[in-house]
């Protein structure tokens, strides 16, 4: 019993880990989304990005 609990714990974690994996690559994701729709946006009304998000 204590074993599969253990066993249980582990596998918990990992999840945990590519939960938080997947929400960081997310994250990113979005912020690359969000400049280049800034950028397509500005591009139409004539203007242009002069910062870009690190």
């Amino acid at each position: 019993m204590e074993d599969e609990l253990y066993m249980l714990a582990g596998t918990a974690a990992s999840h945990a880990d590519e939960v938080r994996q997947t929400h960081s690559i997310c994250c990113k994701l979005r912020e690359v989304i969000e400049t280049i729709w800034i950028s397509l946006n500005l591009e139409e009304r004539g203007g242009f990005v002069t910062q870009s998000k690190a």
